[in-house]
């Protein structure tokens, strides 16, 4: 492009200079301004300067532009492409002012105006050209640089969404494992205790750890599967109607249990059941590790209008005792009762927990909203 740039402003005035009276000196500045240009994109200032300057030599030798202009303009467009508007118009100005009085003051008085007025529309023509091209380019620029910025946004959204779900499945994994295990620990000990004065007791707690350790491999699969296939089947999250199988899994481990669901039926919301059911289960896990009276551990679920109170109390816990913080060195470092906070944050709730003076307490609330459900 160059070249042909080059090419269609010295061809036409090298032919003219060689057609007509011999003009040597034309051909040469003509050749000169030629070579000048093949520059224009890399020193697009320094060529305008120079191609001015040998449109002044012409016009001081032969007393008119001689076909400067058109290379005036092509030297004004590259300008205005490659650097901002102000630049641009501030080398305009001093091309066609220093080119124009030239012309001007060595011109014949018939053909001045004519010359001078096409030298004006020649170089506006070139600024305004350049000017639009640049515009196009910067705003295509702008449009890739977003595009760009967008698929960082959402390559960026996509690892905090796969995080996320990682933190998700590390929870989930500590419900499964930390309740399966407390559960098969229990078994384990009270098969142990009774295999010598009750076989029948014994075998029952065997088999009942056994169905207990499938069912946590069942759960940690349907947990795990959705790393390794997208196309794992799944089981239906625990929810609302699980909860009587849940505390007779801990009454099979040897710890009495008193469960009692009052009130409204909860909404079709699986992540509000799911929520629920862990919440009592991380509950009934701590109470176990963490009570040693006989009296049973009573579970209570009250459904109200847009709540669910849940309330888990050890036998001898009595209703105004404080549930205290966990201490550093408590087994677990007190990440079950940070999965039943951030569950229940979720539906806009909170979550009581710990160690009291006699045992242990929990109370949570979620809230949902009863429009959307």
């Amino acid at each position: 492009m160059d070249v042909l740039v080059a090419l269609a402003f010295g061809v036409p005035g090298i032919l003219t200079a060689v057609g007509g009276p011999s003009r040597p000196w034309l051909v040469v500045l003509l050749v000169s301004a030629m070579v000048v240009l093949l520059a224009r994109r890399r020193a697009p200032i320094t060529v305008l300067a120079l191609i001015t300057a040998l449109g002044i030599a012409a016009a001081m030798l032969f007393g008119g532009v001689e076909g400067f202009d058109l290379g005036v303009a092509f030297a004004v467009y590259a300008v205005a492409v490659a650097r901002p508007s102000r630049i641009a118009w501030t080398s305009l100005g001093l091309s066609a002012a220093t080119l124009g009085t030239t012309v001007a003051l060595r011109a014949d008085s018939d053909t001045r105006t004519p010359t001078l007025t096409a030298l004006g529309v020649v170089l506006l023509l070139g600024i305004a050209i350049g000017i639009s091209v640049r515009n196009r380019r910067l705003h295509v620029t702008e449009l890739v640089e977003r595009g760009n910025a967008l698929a960082r946004d959402a390559e960026q959204r996509s690892q905090l969404a796969t995080a996320a779900e990682r933190a998700r499945i590390a929870r989930e994994m500590h419900d499964v494992v930390a309740h399966s295990l407390s559960v098969m620990i229990a078994l384990a000990d009270g098969a142990s205790a009774s295999i010598q004065k009750s076989p029948v007791a014994a075998q029952t707690a065997l088999d009942r750890l056994s169905e207990t350790g499938r069912a946590a491999l069942a759960d940690m699969r349907r947990v795990l599967g959705v790393l390794r296939d997208g196309e794992a089947s799944f089981e239906p999250a625990p929810g609302s109607l699980d909860l009587h199988p849940l505390v007779q899994s801990y009454r099979d481990a040897g710890m009495p249990v008193q469960l009692t669901v009052s009130g409204t039926s909860l909404p079709t919301d699986t992540g509000l059941q799911l929520a629920m059911y862990r919440i009592v289960q991380e509950s009934l896990t701590n109470a176990l590790r963490h009570t040693s009276g006989s009296g049973p551990v009573m579970v209570v679920v009250a459904h109200t209008p847009g709540n669910v109170d849940i309330r888990v109390t050890s036998p001898q816990d009595p209703a105004q005792d404080s549930p205290k913080a966990l201490p550093s060195s408590t087994p677990g470092g007190g990440r079950g009762i940070i999965g039943m906070r951030e569950r229940a944050a979720i539906y806009g709730g909170t979550v009581e927990a710990g160690p009291t003076s006699l045992g242990w307490r929990v109370r949570a609330d979620l809230h949902w909203d009863e429009e959307g459900t």
